[in-house]
């Protein structure tokens, strides 16, 4: 009998979670600047055919797959998940160096399993997080380890995923000596993460203004 008011005490404090609140990280993959170039590169030579070119990268970087809390639509709870990839410094370290956020919300995708905390394609958060930014990208209520349908083209659920994930980052960067963030907020997306972009606008200008300030926003 105790055993199953413990077990039932701990599923209710999960229930009780705060949004946004860290659940967990899981590490995907590291890279200093040297390799992530490399890294770079070699994908881009794979799906670019014709002659391009970036800067090259000034950071490498720590990917993490992570889980938080967040709502639907109804205000109901759920477990959500989404990628994290900070900047790698190895050599100077900078004090106090504070890097601006990217949440990058992607596009349409068709299996739970196609986004990138779990398919292994890491370029996009290679070259962002390379250039020095902090990049999150949010898989979405119904994609990557959440549960249930994807509330697809549906404006409140895209903002709260955003908001809540960006939430879980200041939680991940406060319990993380390795990295800060600045005050600067970077929204974009594309094809469904267009719409998921101006959403997320949107909603916080609308309910979040005090929490959060959009510095640009491009979907």
């Amino acid at each position: 009998m105790m055993r199953l008011i413990l077990i039932f005490a701990a599923g209710c404090s999960i229930c009780l979670g705060a949004r946004g609140d860290l659940i967990s990280a899981q590490i995907l993959d590291t890279r200093n600047r040297v390799n992530n170039q490399a890294y770079i590169e070699n994908e881009l030579n794979q799906i670019v055919t014709d002659q391009f070119s970036i800067d090259p990268a000034e950071y490498g970087f720590w990917l993490y797959k992570v889980t938080y809390e967040t709502v639907d639509i109804h205000g109901n709870y759920h477990l959500a998940t989404g990628s994290i990839s900070y900047p790698r410094v190895d050599w100077p370290v900078i004090a106090n160096q504070a890097f601006p956020i990217m949440s990058y919300q992607h596009g349409t995708v068709v299996e739970k399993a196609s986004v990138t905390s779990v398919n292994g394609e890491w370029i996009l958060p290679a070259i962002v997080t390379g250039s020095g930014y902090v990049y999150v990208e949010p898989d979405y209520l119904g994609l990557g380890d959440s549960e249930g349908m994807h509330p697809y083209q549906l404006a409140e659920p895209y903002g709260t995923a955003v908001v809540d994930l960006l939430r879980a980052t200041h939680q991940f960067a406060a319990e993380n000596d390795q990295f800060q963030i600045n005050d600067q907020l970077f929204l974009a997306g594309y094809s469904e993460g267009g719409y998921a972009t101006m959403a997320t606008h949107q909603i916080i200008e609308r309910d979040y203004s005090e929490e959060f300030s959009i510095t640009v926003s491009f979907p």
